[in-house]
C-alpha cells in the first residue's frame, strides 16, 4: 500500500530450519568509506599486528563508546533496548521538517516514521499507577514506543514484543522499513474537567489493545451486569445522576455497579461484565464468548459514563447480545435469547 499497490497486506512467515553458525563470515565487499583498524598484543614476548578493513562510520562510533566508557572495554549488553539513536530512531535518517516532511520535525527512517521509545518516566508512571500495572509482568517502560515527534509527549502508544523490539534495536543501520508495529494500547486524552487530589492520567485505553492489556490492569475495572453492558453498548453514554432536563438519559440500576462507579477515579476505565445467574450463563454460551471478551473501554467523566467503542465494534458486540443492528442507525431491537432469554 505504500507504493501504490493495492494488493493488500500480507503476511511472511519465516521457519528456521537450523542453528546459526557462530561464526559469520564478513561481506567481501563493504560499502561506505574503508578504514584500516590496527590491533597490536603482545604475548610472551612476541607483538603480533592484525590489520582489518572496516567501515569508517562504524569504527568512529565503537571508539566514541569505548572513550564515553573511560577507556575501559564494553560488556555485551544483557538486552536490546530501543533508544532514540538506534533501531528505526533519529541516527541516519534526514530531517523532513526542511523538506515539507513532518511538521514535528521528526527524522525518518526510510520515508517512514521513526519509532521511539517513550523516553518520559512520567507517562510510563502515570499509566502503570492509574491501571495499577505491574512492570515486572508488563514492562512498559522498555517495551512502550510511539511514532510521534516528540517522544515525550506522544499521541499514542504501541506495545512491543521483547522479541520485536530488540529485533528493532539490531537494527543499527536502519534498514528496515517499518510501516506499522506494536498494538496501539494507549491514547493520549487530556481532562477537560480535572478533579481535586491527584493528578489524571492523560492517556486512556483504546478498544484495539483492551484484551491484551486486560490481564495486566488491575484497577479502573467496573463489573457491571449484562444488562447494563448491553444498554450502554445501544445508548453508548449513561448519566451518573438524574438529569431533569434529560429524563430520557440511561443510568446505572444494580447496586454494586453504582458504588464501583462512583469510587472509581473520573478518566478511562474498563467495563467487564460480572456473570452471577444460570441466564448470565446461558447468554455467554449462546454468544459463544466469555466476560473478557467482550469487555469494553469506556470514559468516566463528571457527570457520566461514555463509550470509547466504535460504531462497527458496537454492532459487532450487540449481535452477541442478540440484538438486531439491521435497522438503520444500528442499535436495533432485541431478540429473544431462548431459554436465557
Amino acid at each position: 500500500p505504500h507504493q501504490d499497490d493495492t494488493g493488500g497486506f500480507f503476511v511472511a512467515v519465516f521457519r528456521k530450519v537450523k542453528e546459526t553458525p557462530a561464526s559469520i563470515e564478513p561481506p567481501k565487499k563493504l560499502k561506505g568509506p574503508i578504514a584500516v583498524q590496527t590491533e597490536l598484543s603482545v604475548a610472551k614476548g612476541k607483538v603480533s599486528v592484525s590489520l582489518t578493513l572496516r567501515n569508517a562510520f562504524e569504527l568512529r562510533a565503537e571508539r566514541e563508546a569505548l572513550a564515553a566508557n573511560g577507556g575501559a572495554p564494553l560488556e555485551p549488553e544483557k538486552e536490546l533496548l530501543l533508544t532514540s539513536v538506534r533501531g528505526q530512531g533519529r541516527r541516519g535518517g534526514a530531517d523532513m521538517s526542511s523538506q515539507g516532511g513532518n511538521k514535528g520535525g521528526v527524522r525518518f527512517a526510510g520515508g517512514l516514521d521513526a519509532i521511539m521509545p517513550v523516553s518520559d518516566h512520567k507517562v510510563i508512571d502515570s499509566i502503570t499507577e492509574t491501571y495499577g500495572i505491574d512492570r515486572e509482568r508488563l514492562p512498559l517502560h522498555k517495551n512502550a514506543v510511539t511514532r510521534t515527534a516528540d517522544s515525550s509527549r506522544p499521541k499514542r502508544l504501541y506495545m512491543l514484543s521483547d522479541g520485536l523490539r530488540e529485533y528493532l534495536a539490531a537494527d543499527h543501520r536502519e534498514q528496515l522499513k517499518v510501516i506499522a508495529a506494536g498494538v496501539k494500547i494507549f491514547e493520549r486524552q487530556e481532562h477537560k474537567d480535572p478533579a481535586t487530589g491527584p493528578p489524571p492520567c492523560d492517556y486512556r485505553l483504546t478498544q484495539d489493545g483492551l484484551h491484551m492489556m486486560l490481564p495486566f490492569v488491575t484497577k479502573q475495572i467496573v463489573h457491571p451486569t449484562l444488562e447494563e453492558l448491553k444498554l450502554i453498548l445501544q445508548r453508548r453514554s449513561m448519566n451518573l445522576a438524574p438529569d431533569p432536563d434529560r429524563p430520557d438519559r440511561a443510568m446505572f440500576i444494580d447496586e454494586k455497579t453504582k458504588a464501583e462507579v462512583a469510587a472509581m477515579r473520573n478518566g478511562s476505565c474498563v467495563f467487564l461484565p460480572r456473570i452471577e445467574t444460570d441466564a448470565d450463563r446461558a447468554m455467554l454460551q449462546e454468544s459463544a464468548s466469555t466476560p473478557e471478551e467482550i469487555a469494553i473501554a469506556c470514559w468516566k467523566g463528571k457527570n457520566s459514563v461514555n463509550l470509547l467503542v466504535s460504531k462497527v465494534e458496537t454492532d459487532h458486540l450487540l449481535e452477541k447480545f442478540g440484538v438486531d443492528v439491521s435497522s438503520k442507525g444500528g442499535g436495533g431491537t432485541l431478540k429473544p435469547w431462548g431459554r436465557g432469554g
